[in-house]
């Protein structure tokens, strides 16, 4: 399903996202009340989209970070989660984070939301939420 390793872009915000970033980035949305309340509503938001198209079997979530939806998108065990990132310690970290029942369901790779090695009709849904480019 996943085609052979594509390059990576070298993009200069993407150079942050090392382990130590992946660590803080897992972290900081458990704490203090109001990333909290942003994430339940992130989340609450995204479950309600899901339900809206049916709720697909095979989702691409990109970028993944570490996994801070994979709960919500793994609610159903025969969905399966093609978790991509450009940074391959930010989905460690999720995968380190998680559950087995949770990682068994995912996929992930490192990858690019700008090239996705992805073969056609692999995946019915994509879900990308907070992709960035670092820049202002």
């Amino acid at each position: 399903m996943i085609t052979q390793k594509n390059q990576i872009p070298n993009l200069d915000f993407s150079k942050k996202y090392n382990a130590e970033h992946a660590t803080h980035y897992f972290t900081k949305h458990k704490k203090g009340w109001l990333r909290k309340l942003s994430n339940w509503r992130e989340v609450k938001i995204a479950r309600k989209a899901f339900r809206y198209i049916g709720s697909p079997k095979t989702v691409l979530d990109l970028p993944c970070g570490t996994g801070r939806f994979w709960e919500m998108l793994a609610r159903e065990n025969d969905k399966y989660i093609f978790a991509g990132d450009n940074s391959a310690d930010m989905f460690k970290n999720g995968l380190e984070s998680r559950t087995k029942e949770i990682c068994r369901q995912v996929c992930p790779f490192q990858a690019s939301a700008f090239a996705i090695p992805l073969k056609d009709n692999t995946i019915a849904a994509i879900f990308c939420i907070r992709l960035g480019t670092g820049t202002k």
